[in-house]
């Protein structure tokens, strides 16, 4: 009985968004909190993992066996279509008002395209090699989907925290294309300065394990626990 009374009332408040939104008069952020809660721990938990097994494996010297690159492939595949459905199936067991229904379902984009850029040199290696060091050695897609993500959320909550995370991942953007061009560009003519290039080690573990990412809809949770105590 006070789990039907439960449901009930969670229908009603559903029912209340829902007018809001004919109205243009709410932005319900609660049920999409969860679903983010859901997606980007996994994305927490898994990267961690996967930084743990890169880590132990350098220290202990597997990391120049082959089977090192076999196993991280196929961890990289299988995590990052498992991200997917993390997303997927969350937005199908979270109760959702129809505006946030809405944005779930346009938002999946972006958790399907990051998947897809995170794994494409793990299945291109069992395609093409050469198309695999290529796409390693070319510039973090992820990063631009990321942002493109950012900005869809901050058209949503309108909420200029929002904004001043764009522009914090935009200068993280900038110094990515910098220390890109500069290590691989001014590395042949003269040596790298020792600070550089400890700068662009630390940064390539940071997009390697999508740890930016984890900043960025981490604190898109925390500023969506604030919207949703205002209204």
């Amino acid at each position: 009985m006070k789990d039907k009374r439960i449901s009930d009332l969670s229908v009603i408040d559903n029912a209340i968004n829902d007018a809001k939104y004919v109205l243009d008069d709410a932005t319900p952020c609660q049920r999409i909190r969860k679903v983010f809660i859901y997606w980007t721990t996994y994305l927490l938990v898994v990267n961690l993992l996967f930084y743990a097994y890169f880590k132990v494996s350098t220290h202990t010297g597997f990391f120049e066996n082959e089977l090192f690159s076999v196993y991280s492939r196929i961890f990289c595949i299988l995590s990052n279509i498992i991200s997917v459905v993390i997303y997927i199936r969350a937005t199908k067991k979270v109760n959702v008002t129809l505006k946030e229904k809405n944005f779930l379902k346009t938002f999946a984009v972006f958790p399907v395209l990051l998947a897809l850029i995170k794994m494409l040199p793990a299945v291109f290696y069992y395609i093409n090699k050469e198309i695999m060091m290529q796409l390693y050695d070319t510039f973090s897609f992820d990063l631009v989907i990321t942002f493109i993500a950012l900005f869809f959320i901050m058209k949503y909550f309108k909420d200029k925290r929002y904004k001043y995370l764009l522009i914090g991942l935009f200068i993280y953007m900038c110094i990515t294309f910098f220390l890109m061009y500069y290590v691989v560009n001014v590395y042949v003519v003269q040596s790298i300065d020792m600070l550089i290039f400890k700068i662009e080690d630390i940064i390539g573990i940071i997009n390697e394990f999508s740890f930016y990412q984890i900043v960025v809809f981490g604190l898109s949770i925390y500023f969506m626990k604030d919207t949703d105590s205002k209204q």
